[in-house]
């Protein structure tokens, strides 16, 4: 099926530098062009019990070209807003 999917990029803040170690694929529904997390208090305690940051998102566009929606900007705002060095990731097959 052509359902977006959306994942946590998790890990470490190591002597000045994150380190990405850990994909976290959230509880979630999805259409063909969006993807809502469900049930955030799990992956925060998840996160929290293995003192995991927040370092980014990575999310697919199963049927669109590889960019970034408004709505996609808004979502990294937020990140960014937590945290100014977080990344994002868009995959699409076009």
């Amino acid at each position: 099926a052509n359902l977006e999917t959306c994942a946590i990029l998790a890990g470490h803040l190591k002597q000045g530098t994150f380190y990405v170690n850990t994909l976290i694929l959230p509880k979630q529904t999805s259409t063909a062009d969006s993807c809502t997390t469900l049930d955030e208090e799990d992956l925060f305690e998840y996160q929290d019990k293995r003192e995991l940051m927040s370092l980014g998102w990575v999310h697919t566009h199963p049927t669109q070209t590889c960019f970034m929606s408004s709505v996609d900007l808004h979502t990294h705002c937020a990140y960014q807003t937590m945290l100014e060095e977080a990344v994002a990731i868009v995959m699409a097959p076009q």
